[in-house]
């Protein structure tokens, strides 16, 4: 839930401000992510297209061994023997150097990875840091107004009855003057 929460409120908090070294950061925090994730796919695959040749040049030096095996030449069979000796030597290096591949570059890829979304939370942060300062003073100018309103009918209020008892005095003085006169 807390998750939902979040998403929504990044993709509905905006900053007003304009800050062009900030967005710049953004948007190539956001490219090298994309790229990243592509290099981690790439990596991927040429760890499974390894392990694949690995398993291919395994079963071609098993089908070499039999194949000498089975053949009549003695130096035939020697040479068919050493190039069967010769694949699973090379299946060997294969896997180790798939091994190497996986936890080379793609570890590396994933910590970068992993550095990128903690600098994209941070950015994220800094929204939500941006809209609690703002909401105040977005607010503040209403709860001004509000605050005021009250204020400004007691006013309203004091001076309609400060008029109406001096129109009043007014009118019974010159009522006044009439009649004495």
């Amino acid at each position: 839930m807390k998750n939902v929460e979040t998403m929504v409120s990044k993709a509905t908090a905006r900053i007003n401000e304009v800050d062009e070294w900030y967005e710049d950061k953004q948007q190539h925090i956001l490219e090298l992510e994309e790229t990243l994730k592509k290099l981690l796919v790439v990596v991927e695959n040429l760890v499974g297209n390894r392990r694949d040749l690995a398993t291919k040049t395994n079963a071609f030096a098993s089908s070499c061994l039999t194949l000498g095996e089975g053949e009549d030449n003695v130096s035939l069979r020697r040479a068919v023997t050493k190039l069967s000796e010769l694949e699973n030597k090379l299946e060997v290096v294969q896997l180790e150097q798939t091994d190497n591949d996986m936890f080379t570059f793609g570890e590396t890829v994933k910590d970068y990875i992993a550095l990128i979304q903690s600098a994209k939370a941070a950015f994220d942060e800094r929204v939500k840091t941006f809209s609690t300062w703002e909401a105040p003073r977005r607010l503040w100018p209403r709860s001004a107004r509000q605050r005021t309103r009250p204020l400004r009918r007691v006013k309203l209020t004091k001076s309609l009855s400060v008029k109406r008892t001096s129109n009043s005095g007014k009118t019974g003085l010159k009522g006044a003057k009439r009649t004495s006169s």
